[in-house]
């Protein structure tokens, strides 16, 4: 008789791969402690050296605040409004020197009529431009019109207005007196 064996009386376990498994999860599990430890540890002195950093930056921000308090508290007590008031007339005293008198004789003597001549040319310079006011004398009554007609043409002048005129009286002269205002633009044009 063949002898079968009884299967049932000892199992045969194979237990091998369970012991693989679990040693390889031990190794895995170990693995990842170590990982974790030295993650925590060098987070742990991350984080001391930026708390370090952040105290530092917080006494140099509250150094900061102090030095801009004071500097404020002396801001508060400067006269501004003196101060601009101030700043506009020396503003007016450089435009006045930076004036070409060279330039606006130039400028003048190509709107100028021949039969026209100027007695008396009186720049005012103030924040807008130079207003110039112009006296003369013209031979007639249309060099005084063709006057403006050239200085209302040149990009050089702007605005001009007559502000008197004064016809020749029998027996004091045959020339036509007039003043009048314009506005000089010694950067327009060129």
């Amino acid at each position: 008789m063949i002898r079968v064996p009884n299967l049932a009386a000892r199992p045969l376990l194979n237990d091998r791969p369970v012991w693989i498994a679990t040693a390889v999860a031990l190794a895995l599990g170990l693995l990842l402690l170590g990982l974790n430890l030295h993650l925590y540890f060098s987070a742990t002195h991350v984080t001391e050296r930026l708390q370090a950093r952040k105290a530092e930056l917080e006494a140099e921000k509250s150094e900061l605040v102090d030095t801009i308090q004071r500097e404020k508290a002396v801001l508060d007590t400067v006269r501004w409004k003196k101060l601009n008031r101030r700043l506009e007339r020396i503003n007016v005293a450089l435009a006045e020197h930076r004036f070409s008198w060279l330039r606006l004789l130039r400028d003048l003597g190509e709107t100028l009529p021949w039969q026209v001549r100027l007695v008396k040319v009186q720049p005012m310079v103030s924040e807008t431009g130079v207003t110039l006011q112009i006296s003369g004398e013209a031979q007639t009554s249309e060099a005084v019109l063709e006057l403006l007609q050239n200085l209302i043409d040149s990009s050089r002048f702007e605005k001009p207005l007559p502000r008197s005129e004064e016809s020749p009286e029998v027996g004091k002269g045959t020339a036509y007196g007039f003043t009048l205002t314009v506005q000089y633009l010694p950067e327009e044009g060129s």
